[in-house]
Formats: C-alpha cells, structure tokens, sequence
C-alpha cells in the first residue's frame, strides 16, 4: 500500500477507531440465516419458563465490541439498533469496563442503597458530576427512577401533585374530605385530572404511561386505562423541509385542537378532567418516527404556559446525543424551559428534570425503595464523560447528516427508488427513518440487510424501518451499512462468510460485493461522500473511464479520476515518451520512460499508487488504436466489450506535420463521437494550443439534482413557523446534448452586428476548426509537408464567415502585425505538439470534474464547450455551440 494511501487512511481515522481499537470492520457471518441452530435453541430454552416468542436472536455480549454485536452462533452484525436505542457508547466500552473494576462501582453493586431514605455518602457528589452536568437548561432539580416508563409515570405524579398545590394555594393542608375519598379512589382526593398526549405516542407500559400511549393497541389491549384526552399529531410530509408550507398548516391546526382539548376539559359535561401536563415525545419513535418541526414546539409551550398546563417532554428515546444534540429539544430554542424532562435507555440510568416548584409538598409522596440506582447512576456518569470528551454529539450531527444525505440520494436516485419512502430526520443527527412502499418491502429489506450483517429494527403497525444508533457510532461503520443497505434495496446478491457446503467451514469474512462500499473505501473517500453522497460514490466506484492520448491533459484526468475512487481506467496510446513533449507536461513520465510505450509497467504503477482501490490498464497495440479511431460497428463492439461508460479523447493541437496525432483529424473525432453515441458512451475531446485549450462534452443526456430556495407565503406560516419564509426543493433535470458533427456544422445566420457581439464566440474555436480542417487537407495532399501562418489565418476568417459571422467583430482588434503573430504562435505550438503543464493542469482539472459530475449524476453538466482562452485573461468560458434546449424537470 502506497505511502499516499496509508496518510489518507490515518487521516480520516473515525472515533470509533479511539473507542475500540479492535473494533471489527465488516460483518463476520457464519450462518446462512439468522437466528441460526445455537441461537435458536437457546431460545427455546428460554421459551421453557417465560416468554421468547418476541426474540431477534440470542446474543453474546462478551464478543459484542462497540457498533457491532454478536450472537450465539459467532455471526457478528453491525448494530443499527442498538437493543431498541439504549446503548450509548458501544458494547464493552473500555471505559465502563474500567469503570467496573474501580472500589466505587463495586461498593454500589455489592450494597443496593433504598436511595429515599439511606443515600450513600457519594450520592450528591455522583449526582452533581454526573446528572447534573448535563441538566436542560432551565431546570435545576433531578429524580432518578427505574425505567422510561417509571420515569415517565413519576412525572404524571409529580404534575399531578404540582397542580392541585397551586389550586390549594401553597399553605393549604388537605382536607379531611381529600384524606378519605383518595383511600376510595375518589374525588377530591383522587382528583380527575388528566394528561393529554398525541396520536402514535409512545410513553410506556404502566398504568399512567399506558394510558398516555397510543402507539400499538397490543400494547393496550385488556388493561384498564385513565379517560384522558389525545390530539392528532400533525400530519407532516417528508421529507421535511421540502413540504414546510403544508407542515406549518398542520402543525397549525394540530396546536389549535390542542388548545381546544384544555380548554374544553375545564367545562362542565367534558369527558375527562381537566388537563394538568400535557405529554410530548420530540420525535415520536415507537409509534413511526413522526417529526415536527421547532416551531410546532415552541406554540406547544406557549399553549401549556397560557393554561397553566405542565409541559413534559419524553427524551427517554431521543436523549443522550442521537439527535445531534445532547437533548434533542435544545433544538426548538423555547422561551421558557418545559416543566419536566424524562429520561432512561442511553443514559442508563432514569428519571425526570424539573424545578423545586414541582417537588411534593411533604416526603413519601412521591417514592418508591429504589428511587433509582447508583450502579446505574455511576454508568451515567461515565457514559456524560465518553461523550463529552470525545466530541460524540458533534460526531453524531455530523454523520447524521452525511447519512440523511446519502439516504435522500438512494431513495430518489438510487436502488430504493420506488421501494421504499418518506425518509425522515433531517437534522436530527442519526435519528433517522423511513418507509417501505409495503409491508412486504420493509420486512424484505430488513432480512436483506441482515443476510448482509446489518441489524436494524423495524414497526409492525406501519411499514417503517428506524436506525436507533448510539452517538459512538462514527463514519466507518455507516458507510458499510449505507453501502450494503443499497445492494439490499436492489435485492443484490450477498457474498461474506458464509459456509462452504464441501468443507462445512466458514468462507471468508469481509463483506465485500458490487453492491456495497468496502470499509477501506468509506475511510479514503470519507470527505467526497460527505459531499455528493454514497449513490454518486457507488457510482463512480463501478464506472469505467477510457482515455486516448496521454497527453498532459490526460495526465491530470488519470491523477484526479483515481484519487476519486473510479471502478477502472484504461488508457489508449500506441505512441512512445517523447523527451521533449512528454517530459515536460505529464509527471508520470521519467528519464528512463524515454522511447517506452507510453503504457508502459513503470506510468501505469505511477499511476496506480495514487490509489490502490482503483484498477488502471494500458493499452499501446496499434490494432486497438486503429481499431477504436476507425469507428464503425467494429469500434461499437470494441467499445461495449469493455463496458466503457466514458471516452475522454485528449489530443494536443493537430499537428502541422504530417502524420502526427491521426486521431487530431475532424473527421476521426467526428467519427469517434458517433461510434461513442451508438454504444451509450459519454464523450469528451479537449485539446490545447500554447497558453488557449477546451474541451467538448457530449454527455447525451445527463440527469442531475438542483437544490433550488422557493418563497413560502409568511402569512401560511406566520402562526407556527417563528419566520420561516422559504423552503428547498431538490429538483431532478435533465440536459439533453447534440453529437460533435451537429455543433461544428452549426452556423449563426442573418444576426445583427449587436447579436453577433453577445454571442462573444471565442476566437480559439474557429482558430482550431480551421487546424483540423487544414490537417485533413495536409494528410491527402502529399505535396504540402506543413501549415503556415497565412493559411492558418485566411482559413480562419473563411470559417468565421462560413458560420454567418462577420470576422471584423470575432477577430481581436489588433495593431501591426499582432494578429499574424497570434497565428504563427499557434502553429509554432502545433508543431511542437506540446502541452504546456499549466495549460493541462487547469483545463484537465475542470475536465475531470465535469468527467465526475457526468458518472455520479451530482451536479448541473457544462453545456457544451469549455475555452480556456489564450488571451491575456486566461479565463474560462462555456458556450453553447449547437441546437440544444435548456434542461427539463424529470421526476
């Protein structure tokens, strides 16, 4: 492995690589299907004394390191699960092993403290550096519990408790009326009060908690509930931003029938009592991944504050950094911090946030033994500290939004087009999700994923498939499930471990198929696919590009195209190193290169180091070249035997020798470009003269995405949105391109003067439409050995006005003999056929982008010729040349 390379690998080292050191890389698996024959029958030895019939498989927690988890059988899955979003930094995280082994841990296992009335003598000290660090701003009190449920069902008590004082006034005692109707479950005692909750929310499985829930009805079924009120959630599209004008109008009027139902639960003849808290998940999880936006939010405390309504907001999902914030309702930005603030999974250990305003007014109120536990709260503790000291929020904003990007590009443009929909959290770190078109289609691709190592979790009720990821999961990791998720929407074969029917033994163990992105790639091409997504990447990665001439253009094609991660490039040229051309404009080239076939072992390995993920061949048989340049069905043929996707003809100026550059002749170039269009092939031709150069590109037609800002109306907005004003789109287009012979041939007849000067037609394209023209009349008359400056310039002006155009106004104005200078420069730089290393650096290096925008279908095309001007300016214009359209909207 080059030195290049393994610098790239160390500096795009993931934190998942400081966490785990050992981490595995890519799924190991050993069964052909999961569960296998070990993991099922320890399940139904499970099944012998209680329930197991909801069993994924059974799992082997002492293998399991970090993202990935092994089960009973020795197959070992990347974990995008995450025993349903309770692991927080990875399984056998060194740090809580280390914190396992410490005098404090073990006292607080070994000596369970009943923390209401007997708190050990750390307690506050734990609390404080650990909970308490990372208090929602706003709230300075904590009660620890047992479970989210508990969490959740202890800050129903406590707004209950909360809103009776205030009814009472603060000095009130109970009454005796209040004392003995509670011991009857009756009022005044056992006030009706209420919570309200959303549709599809999920809170717990308690008494209370299940009440507040309306996620699944077999959670709910046979138990007794509370009478208390539900609210629509508000029916959103997604993704998100794309459809904020109709989002802000139901977020509108799902907090008005929120209003409605406190308002109306304080009349006389309401159903159920007066709303004391209204509970409210941030993302609503179990019960489908429903999003709103900040706004939503902000209005949901406005309307509690004005009714005096407790607000709780339920983290117990989305707390501990998955959103890309520590608590994801930092996002909304409110006013007024919520009332309380419940958590549990990832944290470990459980509880609620609040204010001394919401203590109970006398002690064993609001209790239980436990009130929580100090092993628990220590893991916590430790769990704040990883974090924080590794940077994993961030990390987590930041891979979310990678991930969000590249999950948008597989469902729009990719192999999950049409199959699955409705992706979801955009800006919610890796709190992500969407839809299966069916069920059929869900449960398809989760089994998919998990042939392929991939451990994901999915609903029942709707036909949703979640990524509940802990914030220690860092870039790597994603890529080979990003990567193997889009084999798996395709329904791509999988390869792996797998066991050899012969042997009975285990295959190999890297997951490493057409379909899905290699760790070594993930980690080398980690910034490109943060910029244009995992689907353009998988596209490049299995495109394969054809250059002719290895010219300094080529040169920089060949450096660029490799660093970025193409499937394969082959390189045609018959010609050997010429010291004084090649030398001078390709740095792949060396003394001992001299008189060698240009594709020659000692360029190509050159070539090949840049990037050893990518394979570079080189072609310098003569019947290859004449084969390709002659065109015809036997260049077609040549052409799809090689599964070209791209031809990059790199030619320097034609020459005004006499058979020098043969494919430099118009009607060779010509001839290439049809044969290109017949087989499919993107094509592009670039040359350069001295200090000019372009290139053409006939892409055929090219799709790609633009994100395009459209006004929102503020007044659709303006009740719910805080200003929103505006909201993206990200629109398909397509551009259509005409074939060289129909842009050449294209003439600007009957213009006017002014016409003709907007046009601003670069004196370089006529210059070298009368070079190649000129080079074919040279090549069939055998009594002219060369090209002259006149006749350079006369057939200049005769190519001006053969287009329609006046050459007073396309020729520079010039003083003496500046013009014939220009001219005799040009065939000064003909002659020596030499591309000057600046030249093709730059001209090469925007070439190779459009190379790459043309395969990763990313970006909008150049339209269709490039000038890299030889006048003093140096700059580089796009010109239209030919009858093409503006793009179009595809779906």
């Amino acid at each position: 492995m080059s030195q290049l390379f393994q610098h790239q690998r160390r500096s795009l080292a993931t934190v998942s690589s400081t966490l785990f050191p050992g981490e595995p890389s890519a799924p190991h698996l050993v069964t052909s299907a999961i569960p296998g024959p070990k993991s099922k029958e320890l399940s139904e030895g499970i099944g012998t004394f209680q329930e197991n019939r909801a069993h994924g498989f059974v799992v082997d927690y002492a293998k399991s390191q970090g993202n990935w988890i092994a089960d009973a059988d020795g197959n070992v899955l990347l974990d995008m699960f995450a025993q349903i979003a309770s692991i927080a930094i990875g399984y056998n995280n060194p740090d809580l092993i280390a914190l396992a082994k410490t005098d404090e841990f073990i006292t607080a296992t070994m000596n369970r403290a009943a923390l209401g009335s007997f708190p050990p003598t750390n307690w506050q000290e734990l609390v404080e550096t650990g909970l308490g660090t990372v208090k929602p701003k706003g709230l300075s009190q904590v009660m620890t519990a047992m479970c989210g449920s508990c969490a959740n069902e202890i800050a129903f008590k406590a707004a209950f408790m909360a809103y009776r004082a205030r009814e009472r006034g603060d000095k009130a005692d109970f009454t005796a009326d209040e004392m003995q109707s509670c011991m009857k479950n009756q009022s005044p005692g056992s006030p009706d009060l209420s919570i309200l909750s959303f549709t599809s929310a999920f809170h717990g499985r308690l008494f209370g908690s299940l009440s507040a829930t309306r996620s699944k009805a077999i959670h709910k079924l046979d138990i007794p509930s509370f009478n208390w009120p539900v609210v629509a959630w508000p029916d959103v599209k997604y993704p998100f931003s794309q459809n904020a004008r109709e989002n802000a109008e139901a977020e509108k009027a799902s907090l008005a029938a929120v209003e409605e139902a406190i308002v109306s639960s304080t009349k006389a003849g309401s159903s159920y009592g007066p709303v004391a808290a209204l509970i409210v998940e941030p993302i609503q999880s179990e019960g489908g991944d429903n999003h709103a936006s900040p706004a939503f939010f902000q209005g949901l405390r406005d309307v509690t504050k004005k009714h005096g309504v407790f607000l709780i907001v339920d983290e117990v999902q989305t707390g501990v950094g998955a959103t890309g914030s520590f608590w994801a309702h930092e996002r909304w930005n409110l006013t007024t911090p919520p009332d309380f603030v419940t958590f549990s999974k990832k944290m470990q250990a459980a509880g609620f946030y609040h204010n001394v305003e919401t203590r109970p007014s006398l002690p064993y109120r609001n209790y239980n033994t436990w009130m929580g536990d100090p092993t628990r709260t220590l893991q916590a503790r430790q769990i704040i500290r990883t974090i924080q000291d590794h940077g994993l929020v961030q990390k987590t904003d930041e891979v979310g939004n990678y991930v969000y990007k590249a999950l948008y590009d597989m469902i729009e443009n990719g192999a999950g087009r049409g199959k699955v929909e409705k992706l979801r959290g955009e800006n919610a770190g890796t709190f992500l999700a969407f839809d299966g078109k069916t069920p059929e289609v869900r449960d398809k691709l989760i089994m998919e994923m998990r042939k392929q190592g991939i451990h994901m979790g999915g609903c029942d009720f709707i036909w949703l498939i979640n990524l509940s990821v802990p914030p220690a999961t860092t870039t790597t990791p994603f890529y080979v499930h990003l990567s193997n998720m889009d084999a798996a929407s395709a329904s791509a074969a999988t390869s792996g471990s797998r066991i050899d029917p012969a042997t009975q033994q285990p295959t190999s163990v890297i997951v490493d198929n057409s379909g899905a992105i290699t760790e070594d790639e993930a980690a080398l091409y980690d910034r490109q696919i943060r910029l244009w997504g995992l689907e353009s990447q998988n596209r490049l990665r299995t495109s394969h590009i054809l250059i002719v001439g290895w010219n300094g253009i080529a040169t920089e094609i060949v450096k660029n195209t490799v660093l970025s991660g193409v499937g394969s490039i082959t390189i045609l040229d018959p010609t050997p190193v010429d010291a004084s051309i090649d030398l001078l404009s390709g740095f792949f080239f060396r003394d001992n290169d001299i008189r060698q076939p240009k594709c020659s072992q000692g360029p190509l390995d050159r070539a090949r180091a840049l990037n050893p993920l990518v394979k570079v061949h080189g072609i310098s048989e003569q019947s290859d070249y004449e084969t390709l340049i002659a065109g015809g069905d036997d260049a077609e043929s040549w052409l799809r035997a090689r599964k070209v996707d791209v031809l990059v003809v790199s030619t320097p100026l034609p020459s005004a020798k006499r058979g020098a550059y043969e494919y430099g002749l118009q009607e060779r170039l010509i001839g290439l470009n049809d044969t290109a269009r017949k087989a499919g092939v993107k094509f592009f031709l670039s040359s350069t003269y001295g200090f000019g150069g372009f290139y053409f590109a006939d892409q055929i037609t090219h799709d790609y995405i633009v994100e395009r800002t459209i006004p929102v109306s503020s007044s659709s907005v303006e009740s719910t949105s805080n200003g929103l004003t505006e909201e993206k789109k990200r629109i398909k287009q397509r551009q259509t391109f005409v074939p060289l012979s129909a842009s050449l041939s294209h003439t600007w007849p009957n213009l006017t003067d002014r016409q003709q000067r907007r046009l601003k037609l670069p004196l370089d394209w006529f210059i070298w439409l009368a070079l190649t023209d000129l080079q074919s009349s040279l090549a069939n008359d055998a009594a002219t050995t060369s090209i002259g400056a006149s006749a350079l310039k006369n057939r200049t002006i005769a190519m001006i006005k053969e287009k329609g155009l006046n050459p007073d106004i396309v020729l520079p104005p010039t003083e003496g003999g500046e013009l014939e200078k220009i001219f005799e420069n040009l065939v000064k730089a003909g002659g020596a056929g030499v591309t000057l290393a600046p030249v093709g650096s730059v001209l090469g290096g925007v070439l190779s982008q459009d190379i790459l925008n043309s395969i990763s279908g990313r970006e909008e095309p150049v339209v269709n010729w490039l000038f890299l001007n030889s006048d003093a300016s140096g700059a580089a214009t796009v010109h239209k040349i030919g009858d093409l359209g503006n793009a179009v909207v595809v779906d």
